[in-house]
């Protein structure tokens, strides 16, 4: 059947192309690539040229609009082409003649049109349903329409992919579970809804929750994107931050921000996956590090929002980031298993003639312990009482050689790790026998009951030589596994290359959750090392002690470096540096001095210079200005035996002139920076700091050229992130010298700029950061024309601000943001908006406990009834308030409230 009459023109048919798919950036992480160039251009077979100019022709009509998007298939943003509203009525047009074509048959006449073909197709059909024009683009590629086989063009379907996702590497190999079909049924029922919840199966060790949640995971695998993660003690926040980003690289081809903060790791991955439904499978929850707690407590918020992400959590222990009242909205579905009932037991053991109350009094129904019963029989009925008399006594030597091998390490192993020759069939007995498990890598493990048994029936001496073993196994055979192999050399009392490793180790460690870390640290021979060798081990623990922000324990541990080392300068510049966190002064400053003495008496000028400044330092912050300023002009005395002058000018300079500022003596300051342009080079933190100055004498023409010649030195260096801070700032004197059309000027451009970092994802992809700096240039852009009286372009950008800070989940600001919305809308006179927002306002301010949002939103609404005319109402809000100030001892909340309840009462007397 070809078609009668004339083919669609390009125009015409890009127009019926891009109706087909929706896209709104308020909603939509992604747009499909049928709305970009390449897309159409693909989708159409027409060429790019043709397609850019028809393009060009619709935007200038006015049926398009163009976008910047993020677009599946490609690691950039580019644009995107949207039907105006003009566009789809024109659209509608072209639509209602397509379907009225006429469809022939070797000349003659069928009088079938396009639009009953499509219902015949479609009553046919149960998958994505038929539209005219893709019979149109179906025939102008094949002369025939053939009904019976018929299929819509592959390039029209917007969907990118058919093959799912998967990252299973961690996950266990497929084990049959018996006794929990009724817990399966209820698992299914709920993973497999439109918005599936939350899971999380609770449980004992031992009890199936792994077994369960594996199976559920085969159930679904081939119709969703999935990742199995399992949870260790020794890994950090990083260790499962790159296997979420290695999966929305193989998801949407997009990366996440690994250096981002958990919340916001969290909302992008979603964000980057959320439309493909995907599910993570997390085992041993309860080891998870305390740092990604923010992970399941943003995944539960988004889920509130009607995200379709879901998570099935398994855990020995309840997981403190739900409330109940989750269960009952049915955003999140928790299952605790208990033993298996009578009937599961029969499951697993089979037809024979067994009591299965015997078995379930002697086992408890623990589903390890019966299958271990059902293999080895036995009378007792504690676990390792029964381990011990119908196993462990039952091996043969090799057998319990090769078990208490496997004992000692964290996690499944290579196969090549623990056998030695003619260990491969001794190891396919155990696997028989139930006693070791293989995982879906092929990898090997004991079930943390048995590991325990088999490690505590292993004497000291042996213990040493099976970790000594295993470090020597894992540096030959996985030599990735870096902590591990440091605790068993650390177990073996191997203590030289254990402090080796220490020292390569101290970033790694640093990101450990501490009680785990303290378990590495602890478990350290020092008793093995020399006098001076303690001291390295001792300085080394203080460094990642700081580097956790444990200054307690850093002060601690650089004090037992220092008393058995013998070269200490460093070590007392490391000790001040903490003591100073902690503002101990004293302590600090005669730390400082200890270490200055040091490198003097070494001829250390850079060691000198260093501490000079740091004692300058800390007597500025003191107040002591004299002694600061004599510190520093030390430091500026040895700036000409640095390795780098320039870098050492700069810093002296910083430091001099700060002081000078402290001083209040300006013109010295003045000079001190401008020397320092002469003899540093024209750094942009010397022209900061001279805008700074100026700013302090009230110089602001001097303060805003100084920023601009600094603007242009951090462009030189490609600084984006301080040009846009000092765009910011540079803006706000503007509006101070009513340079209003420059100060708006200087925050779009700042504005603009944010927008290239974030395309610019190669260059960088720190989103959170960009989104605070969006907020607070969109909330000052909000200020500025608020002075203009544009309440247009005011409640605009303020509505932008506050969608910036939800995004970072930062609610203390979005508080802070509408309540200046309110402002903004009571001043503009729409005071009904003002009072919805200002009872948001305080309900915000009340769950964040921020008094003074609470006081601020009482006056406003106060303020708002007295303009009304409506005396009572606002005499009984300004009551409440001062009563609630009393309350918490706020003496403004007070003061203010009185002085306007006088006020609204003489007003109240007159009327």
């Amino acid at each position: 059947m070809p078609l009668s009459k004339r083919l669609l023109t390009n125009r015409e048919r890009i127009l019926l192309l891009l109706s087909q798919y929706e896209y709104d950036p308020e909603e939509d992480y992604m747009a499909v690539p049928q709305l970009s160039q390449d897309g159409i251009s693909e989708a159409l077979d027409m060429r790019k040229n043709n397609v850019s100019r028809e393009l060009s022709k619709l935007k200038e009509e006015g049926l398009v609009k163009e976008r910047i998007a993020r677009v599946k298939g490609f690691d950039r943003r580019r644009k995107i082409y949207i039907l105006t509203e003009e566009g789809k009525s024109a659209k509608d047009s072209i639509l209602e003649e397509l379907k009225e074509k006429e469809l022939e048959k070797e000349g003659e006449k069928t009088f079938e049109t396009i639009e009953e073909a499509v219902k015949k197709l479609n009553d046919r059909r149960t998958e994505e349903k038929v539209r005219p024009f893709h019979i149109e683009e179906r025939m102008r590629k094949k002369d025939v329409l053939n009904l019976d086989d018929f299929s819509i063009p592959p390039q029209l379907l917007g969907e990118e992919r058919e093959e799912k996702i998967e990252i299973l590497r961690h996950a266990p190999a497929k084990k049959k579970i018996f006794g929990r079909s009724e817990e399966m049924d209820r698992l299914t029922e709920k993973i497999e809804q439109e918005n599936p919840p939350h899971i999380v199966i609770e449980g004992i060790a031992g009890i199936g929750k792994t077994a369960l949640g594996r199976e559920l995971l085969e159930n679904i695998r081939d119709k969703r994107d999935t990742l199995w993660y399992n949870f260790h003690p020794w890994e950090d926040v990083s260790s499962f931050v790159e296997v979420l980003n290695e999966f929305c690289e193989k998801s949407q081809n997009e990366k996440i921000d690994v250096e981002a903060s958990v919340p916001e790791i969290t909302r992008e991955l979603i964000d980057i996956t959320g439309d493909s439904r995907p599910v993570f499978f997390l085992d041993n929850c309860e080891e998870m590090p305390s740092k990604l707690r923010p992970f399941f407590e943003v995944l539960m918020r988004e889920k509130k929002r009607g995200k379709k992400f879901s998570a099935v959590m398994m855990t020995r222990i309840a997981l403190g980031f739900y409330e109940v009242r989750e269960e009952l909205r049915g955003n999140l579905f928790r299952l605790k298993l208990g033993p298996l009932a009578k009937e599961g037991i029969r499951e697993m053991l089979g037809e024979e003639e067994i009591s299965i109350d015997e078995i379930l009094d002697k086992t408890g129904g623990h589903p390890l312990h019966v299958e271990l019963y059902e293999k080895y029989g036995g009378e007792s009925v504690q676990m390792n009482d029964f381990i011990e008399k119908e196993i462990y006594s039952e091996l043969e030597k090799e057998e319990k050689k090769l078990l208490q091998r496997l004992s000692v390490f964290w996690e499944p192993v290579k196969k090549d790790i623990v056998l030695d020759k003619g260990g491969t069939e001794r190891l396919i007995k155990l696997k028989n026998d139930n006693l070791v498990e293989e995982t879906a890598e092929g990898k090997i493990e004991l079930h943390n009951i048995l590991k325990d048994f088999f490690y505590e029936n292993t004497s000291v001496e042996e213990k040493k030589e099976l970790h000594g073993l295993a470090a020597e196994r894992l540096k030959d055979i996985d030599n990735q596994k870096k902590l591990e192999i440091l605790y068993h050399l650390e177990m073996a009392e191997k203590a030289l290359e254990a402090l080796e490793m220490l020292g390569e180790l101290v970033p790694e460690l640093s990101q450990l959750s501490g009680s785990f870390r303290e378990k590495i640290l602890d478990a350290f021979p020092e008793g093995e090392l020399s006098e001076e060798e303690k001291g390295t081990y001792h300085a080394i623990t203080a460094d990642i002690h700081f580097n956790s922000k444990e200054w307690e324990g850093a002060v601690k541990s650089y004090e037992k470096a220092i008393e058995r080392k013998e070269e200490t300068a460093r070590l007392e510049e490391k000790l001040a540096e903490t003591q100073m966190k902690l503002e101990r002064w004293e302590d600090t400053i005669q730390t400082h001095k200890k270490a200055l003495s040091q490198y003097r008496e070494k001829d250390d000028k850079e060691g000198e210079f260093r501490e000079n400044l740091s004692l300058g330092t800390v007597y500025r912050k003191k107040g002591e200005l004299e002694k600061a300023e004599n510190f520093y002009e030390k430091a500026g005395s040895l700036v000409e035996d640095l390795e780098d002058r320039e870098e050492g000018v700069a810093i002296l300079a910083n430091n001099m002139g700060m002081l000078q500022i402290s001083k209040k003596n300006y013109k010295k300051a003045e000079d001190l920076f401008k020397d320092a342009l002469k003899k540093g080079g024209e750094k942009p933190i010397i022209y900061e700091n001279l805008s700074l100055l100026f700013e302090k004498v009230g110089d602001l023409d001097e303060t805003v050229s100084y920023l601009k010649k600094a603007i242009d030195r951090h462009k030189r260096r490609e600084d984006h992130r301080e040009v846009i801070d000092l765009l910011m700032k540079c803006s706000q004197y503007d509006l101070k010298r009513n340079e209003f059309d420059s100060g708006v000027e200087n925050l779009k451009e700042a504005l603009r700029l944010e927008d290239e970092l974030t395309e610019r994802s190669q260059f960088l992809k720190k989103r959170e950061k960009v989104s605070r700096s969006k907020a607070k240039i969109h909330d000052k852009l909000a200020q500025a024309f608020r002075e203009k009286g544009n309440w247009k372009r005011c409640l605009t950008h303020r509505k932008q601000a506050i969608k910036n800070y939800e995004e970072l989940d930062d609610q203390e600001e979005v508080a802070k943001e509408k309540l200046s919305y309110a402002f903004d809308l009571s001043d503009k006179g729409d005071k009904k908006r003002a009072l919805k927002i200002l009872k948001e306002v305080e309900e915000a301010s009340r769950s964040l406990s921020i008094h003074s949002g609470i006081t601020a939103a009482h006056l406003e609404k106060a303020r708002i009834y007295e303009e009304k005319g409506d005396y009572r109402k606002a005499e009984e809000i300004l009551k409440e308030s001062i009563k609630e100030g009393k309350k918490r001892d706020d003496e403004r909340a007070i003061e203010v409230g009185e002085e306007l309840l006088k006020d609204i009462s003489n007003k109240m007397g007159k009327k």
